[in-house]
C-alpha cells in the first residue's frame, strides 16, 4: 500500500523532535530535579515505539502484532492526554502569572494536541484498520 508524502515528512518531523527533545534534556539535566529527569527519560521508549509504529504504517512493515499495537495507541492517548493535562494547567502552581498569561499554556496544551493527533490516527489506522497487513505472513 503506497501512503501520501505527508505521512513521511510528518514521520521526519516527528523523529528529529524526538532527536532535539533527547538533545535538551542532555543539555538541561543538571537544572531539572531527579523526578523531572526520570519522568522525562520514562517515556523515550514509547515515543521510539511510536515512531516504530508510525514508520510501520506509512512503510507497510509489520512489526510485532496488532494486539502489541493497539496497546501502543492506547498508551500514547494516555500520555497525550497527560502531557496536554499538565501544561494546561501548569499556571496554577504558578500563581504570579497575569491572567493573558494563562492564554499561552493554553495555546500550547492546543498545539500539542494539535501535533499529535496525526501519529494517534497513524498508529489507530496501524493497529485497528490494518488487516490485510497483519493476515500477511512475515
Amino acid at each position: 500500500m503506497k501512503r501520501r508524502w505527508y505521512w513521511k515528512v510528518y514521520f521526519f518531523f516527528l523523529a528529529a523532535q524526538m532527536v532535539l527533545t533527547t538533545g535538551f534534556s542532555l543539555y538541561y539535566l543538571e537544572e531539572a530535579t531527579a523526578l523531572d529527569a526520570i519522568a522525562e527519560w520514562a517515556v523515550f521508549p514509547l515515543y521510539a515505539v511510536q515512531l516504530l509504529g508510525l514508520y510501520g504504517f506509512i512503510y507497510w512493515r509489520r512489526f510485532a502484532n496488532a494486539m502489541l499495537w493497539r496497546l501502543v495507541f492506547v498508551a500514547s492517548i494516555v500520555e497525550a492526554a497527560q502531557t496536554s493535562w499538565v501544561v494546561y494547567s501548569m499556571p496554577d502552581s504558578l500563581p504570579d502569572i497575569p491572567a493573558f498569561g494563562r492564554w499561552i499554556f493554553l495555546a500550547t496544551a492546543l498545539v500539542v494536541a494539535v501535533l499529535i493527533v496525526p501519529l494517534l490516527v497513524g498508529l489507530f489506522l496501524y493497529a485497528y484498520r490494518s488487516a490485510a497487513l497483519w493476515a500477511t505472513a512475515s
